[in-house]
């Protein structure tokens, strides 16, 4: 149960209250009824110190477990391989459909925009790892969510972008819709924060419906079109607001 400051001093207010009417009381009462009187309200003044010092302590343990959540976050995100990993995913720069990635028996590589690198299958599903990592340290309180999207809104805004239909296959293959939560929690918010990166191709149509996203939603004003597998149709190609 959380305790609000107010309710703790509301605690503390009703205890002198009681307190005060037992010695207002004094003249018309016994002196066993102002001892109990007394007793009871020192009780409840007693019951609220201890409230007190447990929501302090609660604070203390929180701030402790945010700044471990802070530390947890930035070595992973400064280790070497899984900092590669997530810097060609991002150069993709634009959404990849999960047949593209192969599969478990037969993995397949996705050439970067520039097309001077590929990534591979695995290195896209370490990825996946890595941010559902830092996400998960937010969800579970480790680490404020504000703070997670403020530190590391970009990456999880173009990370989620590449990755979204692989993580849904995967969830699928496995049969654990919540597989990667923490990454798709954040991944959803950075989007629809953020919207879509600048200098990104405008997706077609099909493939924002397969994304489960709308254009009005998640895009910019606009933005040059792509092409997906399943559907060949181009999109109207406009110019992103500078």
């Amino acid at each position: 149960m959380v305790i609000s400051h107010t309710q703790v001093w509301r605690g503390v207010g009703t205890a002198l209250d009681r307190i005060a009417e037992g010695v207002e009381g004094c003249a018309a009462t016994s002196g066993w009824e102002i001892f109990v009187a007394i007793f009871q309200a020192l009780a409840v003044l007693i019951m609220m110190a201890t409230a007190v010092f447990i929501y302090s302590q609660v604070r203390v343990a929180r701030k402790a477990m945010q700044g471990a959540g802070w530390l947890d976050a930035h070595r992973l995100f400064n280790q070497p391989d899984p900092l590669g990993f997530r810097g060609k995913v991002m150069a993709i720069e634009r959404p990849v459909e999960a047949d593209e990635w192969g599969n478990r028996e037969n993995p397949d590589k996705v050439t970067t925009k520039d097309g001077k690198r590929t990534v591979e299958r695995d290195e896209a599903l370490n990825t996946c790892r890595l941010m559902d990592h830092i996400g998960a340290l937010g969800v579970e309180g480790a680490l404020p969510k504000k703070v997670v999207l403020r530190e590391w809104g970009d990456p999880f805004r173009k990370t989620w972008i590449v990755l979204k239909l692989l993580v849904n296959k995967e969830r699928s293959s496995v049969d654990w819709d919540r597989k990667w939560r923490g990454f798709e929690y954040f991944g959803e918010k950075a989007v629809k924060e953020m919207r879509w990166p600048k200098h990104w191709d405008r997706p077609s149509d099909c493939l924002l419906e397969k994304l489960g996203w709308k254009w009005k939603k998640v895009g910019c004003k606009g933005g040059k079109p792509t092409k997906s597998k399943a559907d060949e149709r181009p999109t109207q190609t406009v110019e992103c607001d500078k």
